[in-house]
């Protein structure tokens, strides 16, 4: 019992951040709900990938420190790459309405510095404000590790064929997982990752012209805001 609750522990603290962003996706940007399922099945194959990767080090570190450091190295990377993206992803739907693609995030960071220029930032404190946040995320990863993690003391349970047979399912999982990402269509119900590798998975041709659903849906509820709050102009014809 004390590794199953362990378990749900990781899992609970690895979806705190998905759910907030998927609220913030669906509520304030008017997503649909069905995006919510899919994107929480794409972040469960990325925390399928550091369970097994925990799982390896438990089973091949003998150092306790250092298998600590590896799991505090390869959690909080991990962790640190999806905030970037769901930043990324609020930046582009608060400025142009879509998600952002897989070929616009480089521009992104190749822009930090005249953005910091233009912010008046020294141009040296964001990379290191990224560096010591990346860090303090290391430091707290290996400390919650410390108390609560579960693999060593379950990797000790099991014989060598058990747990090759249990890595080999959770890998195939894994690859058919990955396999469904990219053959499904899921950039159809605006699942923002989907859409970063995949945008064009939704563009319709209208007469020629390429159409974004995304896009237009939000130019369409500006728009229909601009028209609600329209007041006919009052002439005085005295």
């Amino acid at each position: 019992m004390p590794v199953i609750k362990r378990l749900g522990m990781d899992v609970l603290l690895w979806y705190f951040v998905p759910s907030l962003f998927m609220l913030v996706y669906v509520g304030y940007y008017s997503k649909p709900p069905s995006a919510v399922a899919p994107h929480f099945l794409v972040v469960g194959l990325l925390l399928l990938l550091l369970l097994l990767v925990r799982l390896l080090i438990s089973r091949w570190i003998a150092s306790a420190k250092l298998r600590l450091l590896l799991a505090g190295v390869v959690t909080s990377s991990a962790m640190a790459l999806l905030l970037i993206y769901y930043g990324l992803v609020l930046i582009g739907l608060h400025s142009w309405g879509g998600v952002v693609t897989w070929s616009v995030i480089p521009i992104f960071f190749a822009q930090l510095p005249v953005a910091a220029d233009a912010l008046g930032i020294p141009a040296i404190l964001a990379p290191v404000t990224l560096v010591i946040a990346y860090l303090g995320l290391i430091m707290a990863c290996s400390y919650y590790f410390e108390r609560f993690d579960w693999t060593n003391a379950w990797v000790g349970t099991v014989s060598g064929g058990a747990f090759t047979a249990i890595v080999s399912c959770a890998m195939a999982i894994l690859v058919i997982g990955i396999y469904q990402f990219a053959t499904t269509p899921w950039a159809m119900v605006s699942e923002p990752i989907s859409l970063t590798f995949s945008p064009h998975a939704v563009a319709l041709d209208l007469e020629g012209y390429s159409v974004n659903p995304v896009t237009a849906t939000r130019e369409d509820r500006a728009q229909d805001a601009a028209r609600r709050v329209y007041a006919p102009a009052v002439v005085n014809r005295a």
